[in-house]
């Protein structure tokens, strides 16, 4: 895959960064091989979205969080309970197809989860809020490629 954008198509939560959950719903169709996905932030503001259009791809899915919050999440979902802070036990050891981040609020978070995750992912898809790009006020338009904060923890496709 070359790029985020790329992979969350194939996940099924592309539409949701473009409309609404009924368009993903039409553009979804159920995938003959279904990935194992880990999502972080899957019980957050736009993270049920994602995992619903996962789930409704036929993917596995798994949302890590700190069990604080209640969330709709469709029948079948593994709910994954531990903190990015220190305890990432429940996701030790365990394989993921891909790992969607969308609840980083600094480095540290990143790097914790790449230690935690090790090799065992085969794709990593952080995203972020446009707090990452430098000075994105100043620009008209904010795109991936746009020049981002140095302090940020990840590269495209893998853990730092």
């Amino acid at each position: 895959m070359r790029s985020r954008r790329e992979f969350l198509r194939l996940a099924g939560c592309s539409p949701l960064l473009w409309g609404t959950m009924g368009a993903a719903q039409e553009e979804s169709t159920v995938v003959s091989k279904p990935l194992r996905i880990l999502v972080l932030g899957g019980t957050g503001a736009i993270g049920p979205f994602h995992v619903r259009a996962a789930v409704a791809r036929g993917h596995r899915v798994a949302v890590f969080s700190r069990g604080r919050r209640e969330a709709d999440l469709p029948p079948g979902v593994e709910r994954l309970v531990g903190d990015r802070n220190g305890d990432l036990q429940a996701i030790r050891n365990r394989d993921w197809d891909a790992v969607i981040d969308i609840a980083a609020y600094g480095p540290g978070w990143v790097r914790n989860l790449g230690a935690a995750l090790g090799e065992r992912v085969r794709h990593y898809t952080f995203i972020s809020t446009v707090s990452v790009y430098d000075k994105p006020e100043a620009n008209s338009i904010t795109r991936e490629d746009s020049t981002r904060h140095g302090r940020v923890g990840c590269a495209h496709g893998r853990t730092a």
